[in-house]
């Protein structure tokens, strides 16, 4: 029996034996082979007789047959082996020729092979393939890419998600220490690490993360997910990992550590342990998209696209790598191997053919012995390519410091594994070429190779060097639609055919105006003020220098000193010797310039600034010359400086702080003084906003319709917005229609797209239609003003507030002389024949701050009777505060005593307590912020102290061992004293905001100073704790308080120190010490002020519970009720009902889903308390934070407060509700509504975007529709004729015409 090593497949070369074996004992193939031996006497008779008939060979003949006698008539047995399986399989009655020939070649190449590896000492190729070792280590990282290629590992167990885990894990903890150098955590560090410990390991305490190894979610401590994470990784998804990598390497799940340690072993030489080797392969691609979620969750997009594309890339490189040897050499081996003996029966006809025959067979033995002669080469390159990849891992390990099997060292081997499987393939590409060379001896092997070897296979040159001159078709037909990245899709030529707008003419344009409009601004404000404070200073009988120099405005709001300061400061440096302040030169520069503005002259100026200087600043005559020249002369010529001057007069005037300059002048002259300033702002503002603008789109800026359309596309959010202004202006017929133009005429095939065009052309004023044409020219404005925000959208730039040239045109006008008119109307002896006060809508303007400006007044003695109401008012409302103060002071009196009662922690209770709070201290960064005044080191060393102090804790070691580990940490003695100041220092940062008097502040910081170091009570706590007692009422409720201080200094929880502060905030205000005088009594129609009792409406008899129930006509709005009216009163109180209705039915004190609550008393808290009490609702699941009379989100409560500068002491009184509500309705734009700058369909939209209660248009249906349960609650006729009403000066006729509410109000959305 003759044995054939197959080195392709056993299976293939079996078939093709049988069928020789069948072929050669059939009668077709003997006539065959005779047709052979007739062809091969013929061709032997004709060479006789072509060579002169001297005799024929018939000796060839007989060679010939003997041959084939010899070869292929005998039949014998063969057993195949598989040189890679094992596997063997036996063929019968195959000829003795081709068995012999191809038990020969095969043994004399399997058997070479086999010497070569066992001489090698490489791993053998026969057994595993060719460079073995490398395509195991990249067949690991090619299955740990992602969970599509690690199988069922990722999810092991039901609902487990391993990927997910560990990348939340990295992001939130491991990631987390090293933004804060915890413990010295470095990202160099978790790259260097070879183990999972090292690496992923982290001691944070306090922070958590969120992973899902079951059915549910946990959200665990850092250090509780990290040991989860641990065991189940090795335990969980490490088997299965093996199984997806016995998959691809064609082994069983049990034999894969043994080949990847060989692997290991071959390449690394140093002992790398298998399975640490595939958990760090399988954690590397977790750990990258855990550095990409924790960009994304720090805001930096950037950063987080650039490191998630790298490791797409090189994902979809490991893609592409394929296993060389048996993608490429073993089927050419196995196709090769077959047809050698698949052609064995021709052989035997060939060999009939005589001489020439047996030179075939000759051929056909040698190309069996190339094709046994691959295996040997591929051996030799198989040790070549082992060693030198040796050498450069260990290289690797010793100068880059890149070990196994961390993070940086699989980074590095990557680069290394794919190097050397591009150089294996090539080899394997020549293999045959090279073998060839050794048989015939040519240099084709050399060609070959050279051609391996040329950039073609590589490097595209043209990339970098393109033809000058390519030639191209005489003729090419384009596409009927092309999409581009910023085009959509659209037609060849389409931009061409539709509109463009040219942004940055519009804009040079609004910039010209704006610039216009604020000179003529500031010229008019400069001539009302001159007059103005000429006025007031005549009054005091001064000049207007005397006067200015005899004001004196807080540093803290005057815009007008501010813009002074730097010219004062170059006053300062120059009259150094004259030992005038900054301050002082600052004050006399104001008075000149305001002198300046009333109408005096340089000299005047001079003179009156020389005299002021001489009397009180005592310097010599000489000096307050000079430095009064000065000052006149820069007053009266430095355009710059009266123009910042004069902004920051009128934002100081408009906010209220002029008073003093409205001396001795009417109402009437004051309010014409305000607007004036508001003017300046306005204009000054405008002006700012169109220069951004301007700056942003330049001056050649051009959008066409194609481009304008694609940034819309991309922009789903922006194309709502376009659609909003499309119904809003009625457009949506002509809209329509323009899009199916434009689809028809095959512009666009987008129809999306076409409605962007369409819609934008609408807006712009580029296309006509039915409702165009009917626009007015205010609207076609307000339609261009809208696509024009629609382009800040898609820019990313403010457009100015109305692009209108001719907005402030009349500003051009000649502002007529102060009092000029009133001296007109009194000369000719015309009186107000009515005496009345003026309340009618046009004369409200709520500022920015919410407050209410009143273009006119009343007589004086409408005025009188004012003031005098609102003083009996204020009385009676401290009252009242006082009341609800003291209700609200028993209820913390009984919380405070219910606290001390509660039974001291225990003493391992306080030890955890301070060990977690001096973690959380040293985390955070506290203690530097603590110590900025000190160095830099003193804070790193406080924070490295305060760990080692808390972190012993923890440890149960005890307070000493803890005091000297923070003693360590701090550096010594010195170091630990500044350490534990630092520590106290920050605790106070920390509850500096609670409410706290100084003397419980004291008594904090003198019991931290010892309670946190278990240091025995100070004389210093002793004394601070008998003033704590000394302020308290009583001396119990002293005791009380001063035990929850030092209570609450090992506590994690602050809450009684907020207890505390909001007991501190219950003090009764002084009252007054004689009853208000009565000023008369209110007419019907007055509203009751902010500090009145709110007017409820009672509960009569036969009350049936629904909302609407026993409420009084008039206290109702289109079906809705109002339990609280407005306490501002007027129109604008009117406007603050219409939203308030739906909202909260009126309520002061609603919140979200409780519109009828009373229980508690809004206006008893401050604002931060009802802040406090929205993040209490959001806490107990309530479902919303929305909080008062017009339901204030948390985050709109906190933007206003910001916006009006409140402190958070404030009373959530009524009127600051209706203060905050004005505020966002100024937004909405009342102003311009009032002055009849908006019509009530547009007003009535703004405010639906700000109230979702209010319907946005006739469709009833709210702005906010579908987001959460939000929905108007009253019908938009009743909205239009409410407004409509309230402009005409009427009270509303509040009738019912909605259904009656049955859930709770709508709430504001996020602004």
């Amino acid at each position: 029996m003759w044995t054939l090593y197959s080195i392709g497949d056993p299976v293939f070369l079996q078939q093709v034996l049988n069928a020789v074996a069948m072929l050669f004992g059939s009668a077709d193939f003997l006539q065959f082979v005779a047709i052979g031996f007739l062809i091969g006497v013929l061709i032997i008779a004709f060479q006789g007789l072509t060579q002169g008939a001297q005799g024929i060979r018939f000796q060839g003949m007989l060679v010939s047959f003997l041959l084939y006698a010899l070869l292929f008539v005998p039949t014998v047995s063969v057993t195949i082996e598989g040189a890679y399986s094992g596997t063997a399989r036996v063929v019968d009655n195959v000829p003795l020729g081709p068995a012999v020939v191809g038990s020969a070649v095969s043994n004399l190449g399997y058997g070479v092979t086999r010497l070569f590896e066992q001489v090698f000492t490489t791993p053998p190729l026969t057994e595993h393939g060719y460079v073995d070792a490398l395509q195991v280590l990249a067949t690991v990282r090619k299955t740990a890419l992602s969970r599509l290629t690690t199988g069922d590992a990722n999810s092991p167990t039901e609902g487990a998600d391993v990927e997910q885990s560990w990348i939340n894990y990295v992001a939130d903890c491991v990631l987390y220490g090293v933004d804060r150098q915890i413990n010295g955590a470095s990202m160099d560090a978790i790259l260097k690490a070879t183990d999972m410990d090292a690496a992923l390991q982290t001691p944070i305490v306090t922070g958590t993360t969120e992973i899902q190894l079951g059915t549910t979610r946990e959200l665990l401590p850092c250090v509780d997910a990290y040991s989860r994470l641990r065991s189940y990784t090795n335990r969980q998804f490490l088997p299965k990992f093996r199984q997806a990598l016995a998959a691809k390497l064609g082994t069983e799940a049990a034999a894969v550590d043994t080949r990847v340690n060989g692997a290991l072993t071959a390449l690394a030489r140093d002992a790398v342990d298998a399975q640490q080797y595939m958990v760090m392969a399988a954690l590397l691609p977790m750990f990258e998209k855990g550095v990409v979620q924790h960009y994304r969750n720090l805001g930096d997009q950037a950063a987080a696209t650039q490191t998630s594309q790298a490791i797409q890339q090189r994902n979809s490189q490991w893609a592409t790598e394929q296993n060389l040897f048996v993608a490429i050499m073993k089927p050419m081996m196995v196709y090769f191997e077959g047809f050698i003996f698949a052609i064995g029966p021709f052989m035997a006809f060939v060999i009939g053919l005589g001489p020439i025959g047996i030179s075939m067979v000759g051929k056909y033995l040698i190309f069996g012995l190339w094709i046994q002669l691959w295996m040997p080469i591929l051996a030799v390159s198989n040790l070549y390519l082992i060693l030198t990849a040796q050498r450069a891992f260990e290289a690797l390990a010793d100068q880059n410091s890149a070990v196994l099997p961390s993070f940086r060292a699989l980074y590095e081997s990557d680069l290394l594994l794919q190097s050397y499987l591009g150089t294996a393939g090539m080899l394997i590409a020549s293999t045959p070429a090279i073998s060839l060379m050794l048989i015939y001896g040519s240099a084709i092997t050399a060609t070959h190779l050279a051609g391996r070897l040329q950039s073609g296979d590589h490097v595209n040159e043209r990339l970098t060097a393109p033809d000058v001159v390519q030639p191209s078709a005489a003729s090419t037909v384009g596409p009927l639609m092309q999409t581009t990245a910023l085009g959509g899709t659209h037609a060849p030529g389409a931009q061409g055919m539709v509109w463009s707008f040219k942004a940055g003419q519009s804009a040079q344009a609004t910039l010209r105006s704006a610039e216009l409009s604020a000179e003529q601004a500031q010229e008019s404000f400069q001539r009302t003020f001159g007059q103005a404070f000429a006025q007031s200073a005549a009054a005091n009988q001064q000049t207007a220098t005397q006067y200015a120099l005899g004001q004196k405005f807080d540093a803290s709001y005057s815009r007008a000193d501010a813009a002074v300061a730097a010219s004062a400061e170059e006053l300062s440096r120059r009259f150094s010797e004259s030992g005038l302040s900054q301050e002082g030169l600052s004050t006399l520069l104001s008075a000149g310039l305001k002198g300046a503005m009333a109408g005096a002259t340089q000299a005047r100026l001079g003179g009156d600034l020389a005299s002021q200087i001489s009397q009180k600043y005592g310097v010599t005559d000489s000096q307050a010359s000079e430095v009064a020249q000065a000052i006149a002369q820069k007053a009266s010529t430095d355009q710059q400086l009266k123009a910042a001057f004069t902004e920051g007069l009128a934002a100081d005037i408009s906010r209220s702080h002029g008073e003093s300059y409205a001396e001795g002048l009417t109402q009437n002259d004051t309010s014409q003084l305000t607007r004036s300033a508001q003017n300046v702002l306005s204009t000054t503002h405008s002006y700012e906003q169109a220069a951004t603008f301007a700056r942003s789109v330049g001056t050649d800026a051009s959008f066409s319709a194609i481009e304008t359309s694609a940034m819309l596309l991309r922009q789903p959010a922006t194309m709502s917005r376009l659609e909003q202004a499309i119904d809003r202006f009625g457009l949506s017929g002509d809209a329509a229609r323009q899009t199916d133009g434009l689809l028809a005429g095959g512009v666009v095939g987008d129809p999306v797209q076409a409605r962007a065009i369409a819609g934008m052309g609408l807006l712009l004023g580029f296309y006509g239609g039915a409702r165009t044409q009917t626009m007015t020219p205010t609207e076609r404005q307000r339609a261009e003003t809208a696509a024009m925000r629609i382009y800040s959208g898609l820019l990313g730039v403010n457009v100015p507030e109305g692009l209108d040239p001719r907005v402030n045109a009349t500003l051009a006008n000649t502002t007529p002389a102060l009092g000029s008119v009133r001296t007109a109307v009194t000369a000719a002896g015309l009186h107000d024949s009515q005496d009345r006060v003026s309340t009618g809508l046009s004369s409200l303007r709520v500022n920015a701050d919410g407050t209410i400006a009143q273009v006119t007044t009343g007589p004086e003695q409408v005025e009188t009777f004012a003031a005098g109401a609102r003083q009996s008012v204020a009385d009676q409302g401290t009252v009242q505060v006082n009341r609800l103060r003291a209700q609200r002071q028993a209820e913390l009196l009984k919380t405070i005593d219910q606290r001390v009662q509660l039974p001291a922690p225990a003493a391992r209770t306080v030890q955890e307590h301070v060990g977690g709070l001096m973690i959380q201290l040293g985390e955070s960064g506290a203690l530097a912020q603590a110590g900025v005044m000190g160095l830099v080191g003193q804070a790193s060393a406080s924070a490295a102290a305060a760990l080692a102090y808390g972190q012993t804790l923890l440890s149960g070691s005890g307070w000493e061992a803890a005091r000297t580990a923070g003693e360590t940490a701090a550096g010594g003695a010195q170091g630990w004293t500044h350490a534990r100041q630092t520590m106290v220092e920050a605790r106070l940062d920390e509850i500096a905001g609670y409410g706290l008097t100084a003397a419980q502040t004291d008594l904090y910081r003198t019991a931290s100073q010892t309670t946190l170091f278990a240091f025995a009570p100070s004389e210093a706590q002793q004394t601070a704790r008998t003033t704590v007692i000394g302020e308290a009422p009583s001396v119990a409720t002293g005791e009380q308080i001063a035990t929850l201080i030092e209570r609450a200094v090992t506590a994690r929880d602050d809450s009684d120190l907020r207890l505390i502060g909001a007991y501190n905030q219950t003090h009764q205000i002084e009252e007054p010490v004689e009853p208000a005088v009565p000023v008369g009594q209110l007419g019907e129609h007055l509203l009751p002020p902010a500090a009145v009792t709110l007017p409820n409406s009672s509960s009569a008899a036969g009350d049936d519970g629904k909302k609407n129930a026993s409420l009084h006509a008039a206290a109702q709005l289109g079906g809705l009720p109002l339990q609280h009216l407005s306490v501002t009163g007027g129109a604008l109180g009117n406007v603050l009902d219409l939203i308030a209705a739906p909202e909260s039915h009126g309520n002061y004190n609603a919140w979200y889903r409780h519109a009828d609550q009373d229980q508690v008393i809004l206006s008893a808290l401050t604002v931060s308390e009802v802040q406090a009490l929205q993040s209490q609702l959001l806490a107990q699941g309530n479902g919303g934070s929305a909080i008062g009379r017009y339901q204030f989100l948390a985050d709109t409560l906190a933007d206003l407060t910001q916006r009006l500068q409140l402190s958070g002491s404030e009373p959530f009184t009524p009127a600051l509700q209706d203060r905050l509500a004005l505020t966002l309705a100024r937004d909405a734009g009342i102003n311009d509504w009032a002055s009849g700058r908006l019509d009530d369909d547009s007003f009535a939209y703004n405010l639906s975007r700000i109230w979702a209660g209010l319907p946005k248009d006739a469709s009833n249906l709210s702005y906010h529709d579908g987001v959460g349960d939000n929905a108007a609650q009253i019908d938009y006729a009743r909205v239009i004729d409410t407004l409509t009403t309230i402009r005409q000066g009427d009270r509303p006729v509040l009738a019912a015409s909605v259904s009656d509410l049955s859930r709770a109000p709508a709430s504001i959305p996020a602004r």
